[in-house]
């Protein structure tokens, strides 16, 4: 979270402190984002275990930048699925409309997206 690029996991991950230009972030900032995240987390669980998993559903579509994008689906067979991302199904499996001439939607519980940009 307040990693500098050294500290850093892969050459394409980011932090915090990057995003602010290398400054640190103000004390107790840590430790609030945490509490808010656990808050978050609480009541999220709680809405999971008492059966509603839309809650849940809804958030993540909500705050999720890959849907509605174009991308490319790296599948773990080697094979990529091009097309835009438009929703995550009820078992957390991205759906993705596929490009012409293929169409159709296709579903991919595994592997790496890649956001293609904006034309």
């Amino acid at each position: 979270m307040d990693h500098d690029r050294t500290r850093l996991p892969v050459p394409t991950a980011t932090s915090w402190r990057l995003a602010r230009g290398g400054s640190p972030l103000p004390p107790g900032a840590r430790e609030s984002f945490l509490e808010d995240y656990l808050d978050r987390l609480r009541d999220l669980h709680r809405s999971v275990a008492e059966g509603d998993h839309e809650t849940l559903h809804a958030a993540y579509g909500s705050r999720c930048a890959t849907l509605g994008r174009d991308v490319v689906v790296h599948r773990p067979d080697g094979g990529r699925t091009r097309g835009r991302a438009l929703r995550v199904d009820h078992r957390g499996a991205l759906v993705v409309a596929g490009s012409p001439p293929d169409g159709g939607e296709s579903v991919h519980d595994a592997g790496d997206v890649e956001h293609l940009r904006e034309q």
